[in-house]
């Protein structure tokens, strides 16, 4: 597979958005995290996207390893807001619903989302998403981060009891990152837009019709312990999930928890 280039992925970015002059960006062999790499570079209202060919520290959430070897997308953008309009849970679902669209544009089928940053294909992990915050100045930088499976040749790297899979498995012949990573990057500055503007509720719908676990008995964990059970409900309007148990719908905030089906 092709390395990436920061020329490669500059060109389909002008082929995809409209308006990102401003946009600088950075692409490396290899880098421990791209998150953190834009973590320790915010200064300003700079607006940076990161992309490395191998993460040699990439992180997930409650600072889980993300495997990263060559042959995945790992990326990081920066993106400014006002500290009241910030919703940590409800970002990564619209990311999530970002992928998604992006992945089903470019033919990807049996793609769906994991409550809270997951995306699975067949029920096996397709990608992961990592949304941080640091303050500056009166403003609040988020930095999102992607990691996304796409053909990874060393699979000795991975190990055997994750249940994983990548665009290679699914989609012969889907292998442009650069490509994928403009559409990402031009479908999230469209969306998060409108998320701030208008909320998470006018994406509730379409992120449902994408829910994995939607009607199924699942289990909520807190650091590996199991602290309701029942059956998944969706998200409400501010992208808390919903989980029947007991014949009542309980909130889920995102926090440390985990999900998974109860087999």
């Amino acid at each position: 597979m092709n390395k990436i280039t920061k020329e490669g992925v500059q060109k389909e970015i002008d082929r995809f958005c409209i308006r990102e002059h401003d946009l600088n960006i950075y692409v490396f062999d290899e880098l421990g995290s791209t998150n953190q790499w834009i973590r320790d570079r915010l200064e300003n209202d700079q607006i940076m996207l990161c992309v490395t060919n191998v993460q040699t520290a990439g992180r997930g959430r409650e600072g889980r390893t993300w495997i990263s070897p060559d042959g995945g997308i790992y990326l990081s953008f920066n993106y400014r807001v006002r500290p009241e309009q910030c919703d940590f849970a409800a970002i990564s679902l619209i990311i999530g619903l970002v992928l998604v669209r992006v992945l089903r544009s470019e033919g990807v089928k049996n793609v769906s989302v994991k409550w809270p940053n997951d995306i699975l294909i067949n029920d096996s992990k397709l990608a992961g998403i990592l949304i941080e915050a640091k303050k500056l100045n009166d403003s609040l930088q988020l930095v999102i981060g992607v990691g996304l499976n796409v053909h990874v040749s060393d699979r000795s790297v991975i190990p055997a009891d994750i249940n994983w899979s990548d665009l290679s498995d699914q989609c012969l012949g889907l292998s442009d990152r650069e490509r994928l990573i403009a559409l990402i990057l031009c479908e999230s500055k469209k969306v998060i837009p409108e998320f701030l503007k208008a909320g998470f509720g006018v994406f509730r719908d379409e992120w449902m019709d994408y829910d994995a676990y939607a009607g199924k008995e699942v289990k909520v964990l807190d650091q590996g312990k199991v602290v309701l059970s029942g059956v998944e409900s969706g998200v409400d309007e501010n992208g808390l999930l919903q989980v029947l148990s007991g014949g009542e719908l309980l909130k889920v905030y995102s926090g440390d928890v985990s999900l998974r089906l109860n087999s």
